[in-house]
């Protein structure tokens, strides 16, 4: 399956646009023994190749989308989605298939119902990072930021939701609204501490609209950096920088050698800034 990847430069956001045949292949090429490609049924090698491993995934839904999701790269469309529906019929509703029947629908030119079907999924986890953006882009590329804006807030209302506020509170910062955004972050740190793309989302947001005292206030205490991206380290020691914590700033630096070289760039760079306040 070829993809189109549509990079929304503004919002950092992505989604994804492709033209899939509705037919699943009636031949599929393989290696035999000597490397020499060979032609052979498609349902032979479904039997082959993915029979057993969906069948051993049938109540794993993480693995199930692994599974079909390497069948439907290999153009296995039909077999795919009638895997999904008979999964979400048996087993009930889960985020991760409902974004790849999605992804299946909207390659085959089945864009309405790609839509509702991405949205069922943030139903089920609105917090799941590749069908928000996508949505997100969606919107995005229908109506431009404002619209952005106003998809998240709709994803933002489903319980349990905290991914989606922090696109909310981007739009906030980005209208110089800071205090709603700073709410919105401590109302969701407790459940998105975890994720490192919060962190670095919430820091560098923070961060590049001058509000480096804050992004100390709300993250420092959270840094671990034996499970935090380098690049969430990297945030708090450039905030540093900027507030004059010097020691804090070099501290930081050190925890980041193991991750990153002393001699990285970036690394290097901030721990001569640091070392001349």
């Amino acid at each position: 399956m070829k993809r189109l990847l549509l990079s929304c430069i503004l919002c950092g956001i992505v989604s994804y646009s492709a033209v899939m045949s509705l037919a699943s292949p009636e031949r599929i090429t393989v290696k035999d023994a000597s490397g020499r490609d060979v032609s052979i049924p498609a349902q032979e090698y479904w039997d082959m190749v993915y029979a057993g491993p969906v069948k051993e995934a049938r109540n794993d839904p993480a693995q199930l989308y692994t599974v079909l999701s390497d069948a439907l790269q290999e153009g296995f469309v039909l077999e795919v989605e009638r895997k999904i529906q008979e999964h979400l019929l048996a087993q009930g509703s889960s985020s991760d298939l409902l974004y790849l029947l999605a992804v299946l629908q909207s390659d085959t030119r089945r864009e309405e119902e790609a839509r509702q079907t991405l949205w069922q999924a943030l139903q089920e986890d609105p917090n799941s990072l590749y069908a928000l953006s996508w949505w997100g882009g969606i919107h995005y590329q229908e109506g431009g930021l404002e619209a952005l804006a106003a998809a998240m807030e709709k994803a933002a209302g489903i319980e349990g939701a905290w991914r989606p506020q922090l696109w909310v509170a981007r739009s906030f910062i980005e209208q110089g609204k800071l205090d709603p955004a700073l709410a919105l972050y401590r109302e969701i740190l407790p459940r998105a501490a975890q994720d490192t793309d919060a962190l670095l989302m919430i820091s560098g947001d923070l961060g590049k609209n001058g509000h480096a005292e804050q992004v100390l206030e709300l993250l420092l205490n959270l840094y671990d950096p034996g499970t935090h991206s380098p690049l969430f380290g990297l945030n708090l020691a450039r905030a540093c920088l900027v507030t004059g914590q010097k020691e804090k700033g070099l501290e930081i630096c050190e925890t980041l050698e193991p991750q990153l070289s002393s001699e990285d760039p970036r690394l290097a760079e901030l721990r001569k800034e640091l070392n001349a306040l």
